[in-house]
């Protein structure tokens, strides 16, 4: 499948996640997701594991805002890192 393709499961899964939170199935939210995002290859094995752990502690708390901003952050590139600040000369 190519880039597009997975761009459309995975948004096709966000959907289907944020559906299932909406219906109070927020455990099943994060299992569709992470499932997607393995299915996809768009984490590294290493990253699944700390991934599904901060998104069932997300459902276990009930706190939507936070469970929906853990789903809709698949897929997006991550934020861009600062420079390094400047270190005046001597």
């Amino acid at each position: 499948a190519g880039a597009a393709d997975r761009a459309e499961d995975l948004e096709t899964a966000k959907r289907r996640a944020l559906d299932l939170c909406s219906e109070g199935r927020t455990q099943q939210a994060v299992m569709t997701m992470c499932m997607a995002a393995s299915r996809i290859g768009a984490v590294s094995p290493a990253h699944m594991d700390l991934l599904a752990n901060i998104g069932l502690e997300l459902a276990s708390k009930n706190d939507w805002s936070e469970l929906e901003a853990w789903i809709n952050g698949f897929g997006q590139e991550p934020a861009a890192t600062l420079p390094a600040p400047s270190l005046p000369l001597r």
